[in-house]
Parts: structure tokens; sequence; C-alpha cells
């Protein structure tokens, strides 16, 4: 089995564990809860793709991979990183701009994930030594997808003013 094979098996089992996580314990909690506490905890997550900007520190991966590229995933994880940053503070605050700023957050990084997987692939990250940052892909990028999904989904029912449900229904007013 090469590298690639063996960590998209990691990825799945992860993206399948969490999946069951949150589905099981996490989706009955936040369904209950209005939408700034519903997609709070899961913003405040993605605040730790700062993380990604390990991808920049000497030593940490394989020299031989394209510096332009490692910038690109480590700069689009830090933007989002940013943007979740921004959108906690203002869920946090209650401030108007908590929607918009969701909104941003949610484009920023859902476009970061979009960009970084085939940029990953085409730098050959994966084929060579990634360290400790092996562990992002099969742990902590589950969670990721998953908490952008649902934020997009409660964002896309905040915006049509509607409540999550078997039929979503309009919010009492």
């Amino acid at each position: 089995m090469n590298n690639f094979v063996i960590l998209n098996i990691q990825a799945s089992m992860g993206l399948i564990a969490y999946f069951l996580i949150y589905w099981n314990f996490l989706r009955p909690r936040l369904q209950a809860r209005a939408f700034e506490r519903a997609v709070l905890p899961l913003i405040m997550v993605n605040i730790f793709r700062f993380l990604g900007l390990t991808f920049l520190v000497t030593g940490q991966l394989d020299p031989s991979l394209p510096r332009d590229a490692l910038e690109l995933i480590a700069y689009g994880d830090f933007a989002a990183s940013i943007g979740a940053l921004l959108a906690a503070i203002a869920l946090t605050t209650g401030s108007r701009l908590a929607t918009p700023l969701v909104a941003l957050y949610s484009v920023v990084g859902i476009a970061d994930l979009m960009m970084v997987f085939p940029t990953a692939l085409g730098a050959g990250v994966f084929e060579v030594s990634m360290g400790a940052m092996w562990l992002t892909v099969g742990l902590f990028a589950p969670v990721i997808v998953i908490s952008h999904v649902y934020i997009a989904y409660r964002l896309v029912l905040h915006l049509r003013g509607q409540t999550p449900g078997a039929h979503a229904q309009p919010r009492a007013t």
C-alpha cells in the first residue's frame, strides 16, 4: 500500500467515526439550539486551523516540496482560522455582524478545502515525509469537513428564516 492509499483509508475512517459521533451525539443537541448557539462550537473548532501554518515551519515537511504550494495550503488554513475567530467573537458578543461573518467564514473555509486537496496532491505532499501533519488529515480534516457542512446547512436555514427539523419550520417571531 502506498502513502496515498493509507492516507485515504485513515481519512475515510476518521470521517466515518466523526460522522457517527456527530449524528448520534451532537446533531440532536445542536438542532435544538438557536442558530448562533448551534454553530458557535463548530466554528470555534475551526479556529485551530492556524495549525496549517506548520506547513511553513522549517524541518516539519520534506524540503523538496514546492514552497508556493505549501504557502497556499498554510495561508488558506490561516485565513479560515482568522475568519472562524472573527465569526466566533461576533457570535459570542451578539454582534449584528455575526451572520455575515459566519457566511464569510464559510465561503473562505470551503474555498480553502476545495483548494487544499488538489494543491497538496499536485505538490506530492502525501508522497514524502509530513511528520506530525499526517495526523491532521485523519484526525482534524474530517472534523473540519463535517463542521462546514453543518454550519452551511444551518446558515442557509437561518437566512431563510427556518429552523432545522424533518420539514424545516419557519422560526417563531
